[in-house]
C-alpha cells in the first residue's frame, strides 16, 4: 500500500515539474482572453518578470499590490500576471529597452 502511494506522489511531483513558467503564463493568458478582459496577452508580465524588469523586490511588488497596482490571478494557478502599461504608471520608470 505505502509502495502505491509513494509512487503515486512521485509520479504528481513529476508532473508539477515538468509544468514550465511558460506553459503556465500561456494558460493563464487564454484564460484571461477567454473572460473578455482588456489585458493583452503580449502585454502581460509574470511576478518574477516584473521584479528583474523593474528591478525591485517581491515584497515591493506586495506592497504596491496593496496599494492599487492591478493583476489577475488564476484560479487554477497561483500565479499573477501584471499589465506592462499599469507597472510603467506605478513603478514611473523608463523602458529599460524593452
Amino acid at each position: 500500500m505505502d509502495a502505491k502511494i509513494k509512487a503515486l506522489l512521485q509520479e504528481i511531483v513529476e508532473e508539477i515539474s515538468s509544468t514550465t513558467t511558460n506553459q503556465i503564463k500561456e494558460e493563464l493568458r487564454c484564460e484571461m482572453q477567454s473572460s473578455k478582459d482588456d489585458f493583452q496577452p503580449h502585454e502581460l508580465l509574470t511576478s518574477k518578470e516584473v521584479c528583474e524588469y523593474y528591478r525591485v523586490s517581491i515584497r515591493t511588488l506586495d506592497r504596491k499590490t496593496t496599494k492599487g497596482l492591478k493583476f489577475r490571478q488564476s484560479a487554477t494557478k497561483s500565479k499573477r500576471l501584471f499589465r506592462k502599461s499599469d507597472c510603467d504608471n506605478f513603478f514611473k520608470t523608463r523602458n529599460h529597452g524593452r
